[in-house]
């Protein structure tokens, strides 16, 4: 069992490896919060223009929506 644990769980390449891994694992954090308050705001934008009085700012809400919904 010894013999396979230091085969496949080397800490030397554990310690070369995770400075990369924590990069990797920030990028995708900072990455992922971006997106959510990009979404946030555009989502809030738009809600805010559909629901306003200008129709032509109405209708370019809906045809936003349905060009990028499902």
């Amino acid at each position: 069992m010894s013999s396979l644990l230091e085969k496949y769980f080397s800490i030397q390449i554990i310690g070369e490896i995770l400075p990369y891994l924590l990069k990797g694992a920030l990028f995708t954090i900072i990455f992922s919060a971006s997106s959510e308050i990009i979404g946030i705001i555009i989502g809030l934008v738009r809600a805010m223009i559909r629901t306003s009085k200008v129709k032509v700012l109405n209708q370019f809400a809906i045809v936003y929506a349905d060009l990028f919904s499902e």
